[in-house]
């Protein structure tokens, strides 16, 4: 989490510099992340005024080539935005992104289903997505077992087995960095020796999820996250 806390700041200006390359290289990923990685070298050198509170707007969003999440830690309303650093496919359902921080902190998405961590923190490992996927890709009811895979510092990790069942709350509209967008909100209730958690997504038409709040272990807590693009 307190790498998060870290790299907002120059993840935020980072956009704002990266937006301003008008139609030559700097729009492509590679020189959206060179810009980044000068922002935040300076950002550490130089501590002489508070730095003013990002605010990101669509009209930067708008001018990115590349898509944006955002990812705030519940606990600590410290939030960070990612840019994709790669896609891939497995064995399981589902095509899984990779988004990324310029210093190498990752969150993991199968098909907006969070399934690791890299680099925040006792982590979340690793996760089956499964059963979360076909509830959202059916837009309704669903269930299944769960099995999470948590860092910690005894013995490297640990396994957690939950019960999980998906229910629909209702339609609802949501508002993204200036734009409205109707969605129908999931929620995904699992049981643990740990105790309750509850996940909820909240999913377009066609099963994209949209915006979400997902549990990344007993430490982290929280990931409130958002696709920006």
């Amino acid at each position: 989490m307190k790498h998060l806390t870290k790299i907002c700041a120059g993840i935020c200006l980072g956009l704002l510099a990266a937006c301003s390359g008008g139609e030559d290289s700097s729009n492509s990923q590679t020189a959206v992340l060179k810009e980044l990685r000068t922002v935040v070298k300076e950002n550490r050198t130089s501590r002489k005024a508070p730095a003013t509170k990002f605010q990101i707007t669509r009209a930067i969003l708008d001018l990115q080539t590349v898509g944006s999440l955002e990812v705030t830690v519940e606990s600590t309303n410290q939030t960070a935005y990612l840019i994709p650093g790669a896609f891939r496919t497995d064995h399981m359902p589902g095509k899984i992104a990779v988004w990324r921080t310029i210093t190498g902190e990752n969150v993991v998405l199968r098909e907006g289903v969070l399934i690791s961590t890299r680099g925040l923190g006792r982590d979340l490992a690793s996760s089956d997505a499964s059963a979360s996927l076909r509830a959202i890709k059916a837009r309704g009811n669903g269930g299944g077992e769960r099995r999470m895979q948590v860092r910690n510092d005894v013995n490297g990790a640990f396994d957690l087995l939950l019960q999980c069942e998906t229910a629909v709350v209702g339609n609802e509209s949501i508002d993204i960095i200036e734009l409205r967008f109707q969605s129908l909100h999931l929620r995904e209730t699992c049981q643990s020796t740990l105790g309750t958690v509850r996940n909820d997504y909240w999913v377009n038409h066609s099963g994209k999820v949209l915006q979400s709040r997902q549990w990344a272990g007993p430490d982290l807590g929280y990931l409130k996250i958002r696709l920006l693009k």
